[in-house]
């Protein structure tokens, strides 16, 4: 496992976490530029999963890039881009780009369990998804609402451009 962390505590704390574990490859440094020198990873199979910070205004646009270029890179990979739900119209612009990017299998899942809140919610965008996951995460998304508490939450996931 390589783990690309920017935040000098954070990557501290992962590295204490994982020092015993000489599988886990912890990186102080930035995502966006680190990404593209570990793939595609030398096993050829895997997953790579993106969770930005989210701080600036134009992440979302350099986030449909960066895995452009990363499936460039690494097509036949996994990816989970994870993203939180706050203004609609960004969140469409960001899926927007990516269906019309030229990747192909993008499955779309979101989570709402607050739809009236500032932050209603969280995505993902899974790139080359396992076979039928949608199938498996519309009930697991079924259960979760309830679970919370939150029995009004809302989910949806679609193909933003199927294979």
């Amino acid at each position: 496992m390589v783990l690309i962390e920017l935040h000098p505590e954070d990557a501290g704390v992962l590295r204490r976490q994982f020092r015993n574990d000489a599988r886990v490859h912890v990186h102080h440094r930035d995502g966006y530029e680190g990404l593209a020198a570990f793939l595609p990873p030398a096993e050829r199979r895997g997953l790579v999963l993106i969770d930005p910070p989210y701080e600036d205004r134009d992440e979302l646009t350099r986030l449909a890039e960066l895995l452009r270029a990363a499936h460039a890179r690494w097509p036949t990979g996994q990816y989970a881009l994870w993203y939180p739900i706050k203004e609609r119209g960004a969140i469409d612009r960001f899926h927007g780009a990516l269906a019309t990017s030229g990747m192909r299998k993008l499955l779309m899942v979101e989570f709402l369990p607050m739809p009236d809140a500032s932050l209603r919610g969280s995505g993902f965008v899974l790139v080359n998804p396992p076979w039928r996951i949608e199938d498996r995460l519309a009930a697991l998304l079924d259960a979760l609402g309830p679970a919370l508490g939150r029995p009004d939450a809302a989910r949806r996931i679609d193909w933003l451009v199927p294979e």
